[in-house]
Parts: structure tokens; sequence; C-alpha cells
């Protein structure tokens, strides 16, 4: 049995891998290595007033720097802070909203790999 250390395949993605012992090689396999999922540990802030101007929320969790936010399905600008990276932001616009509405949001890698879902209230 070999062992394949998760720092040998730095990004998501589709590998061929051959065992190698002197003289002697196997054949190759494809292996899919698949990204870390972001986590998202929490937003700040929860709520907004619908209508009211737009305002900065503030996800905590741990990233690497190539993750979008996604408010309503949508994907949203962000900007990171910090080293390591446990903070990035995203403008929210409570003018696209009715009173009453819940925006998912979650941050997502760019093969797909998404954090739970929180919810962002408008009242």
């Amino acid at each position: 049995m070999a062992q394949i250390v998760n720092h040998t395949y730095p990004a998501a993605g589709n590998y061929a891998i051959k065992v190698i012992d002197s003289a002697l090689q196997s054949t190759s396999i494809g292996v899919t290595v698949v990204g870390t999922a972001p986590v998202l540990a929490s937003i700040a802030p929860t709520t907004a007033v619908a209508g009211a101007a737009d305002l900065t929320m503030t996800c905590t969790g741990t990233f690497d720097g190539d993750q979008v936010i996604y408010v309503d399905g949508k994907p949203q600008s962000t900007a990171y802070g910090g080293n390591p990276l446990t903070t990035c932001t995203t403008v929210v616009k409570p003018s696209q909203f009715s009173a009453s509405d819940t925006a998912s949001v979650w941050v997502q890698n760019a093969d797909g790999g998404r954090s739970v879902t929180r919810a962002f209230t408008f009242t």
C-alpha cells in the first residue's frame, strides 16, 4: 500500500500516478483530487434593513484567498485580510432585497467546493 500525502498535489484536478521501484514501474492510474471546502464559521452582521444603504459583511473562517463569497446564489467581489486568511469581506446591497427576505451566504472555491450556508436576514 502506498500513501500519498496531501501536499503532493496542491490543486484539485485529475492526476496520473505511477509506482517506480528501481528499474520496475507500474502502469499509470488516474486519480481525482478534490479541493478542501472552505470553513465559514460566521458572518457579521447577520441582518440588515431592506432598502438601506450598502454595508460590508465580514465572513470569518478558514480560507486560502481563492474563494468567492456568494450572497443569494450570486458571486460577489471578495476581499481578504490578515495572514493567516481568517476573514474575507464583501458589500451587501440591502436595496436589492425586500423585508422578510433571507439570503443564503456561502464561500466557494474555484473547483466548486463550498462552505456551509449561513443566513442573512432582511427586515
